[in-house]
């Protein structure tokens, strides 16, 4: 389970500003290029598209309509 909450008697943080390999959410995707085409229609922003690693993973990041980062990865060797 994932809970996404906001105490409104808080400020939401400046997301933008903040670097996305310090925080962001990763989700796993079988298809990572159509997945983040399907994010970019609904508001997301790329920065970082879809790219191999020395690894062999797939990884792209996007921040999301408040600034959020994003990554999708497909892994060569899933972690679980």
């Amino acid at each position: 389970m994932v809970e996404v909450y906001r105490n409104p008697t808080v400020a939401v943080p400046d997301y933008a500003s903040i670097d996305p390999l310090i925080l962001h959410l990763a989700f796993s995707s079988d298809d990572v290029a159509a997945d983040v085409a399907r994010l970019v229609e609904a508001g997301a922003v790329p920065t970082e598209q879809p790219r191999p690693t020395d690894t062999g993973d797939v990884v792209a990041m996007l921040r999301d309509p408040w600034g959020f980062a994003i990554q999708l990865v497909r892994r060569a060797e899933p972690m679980v």
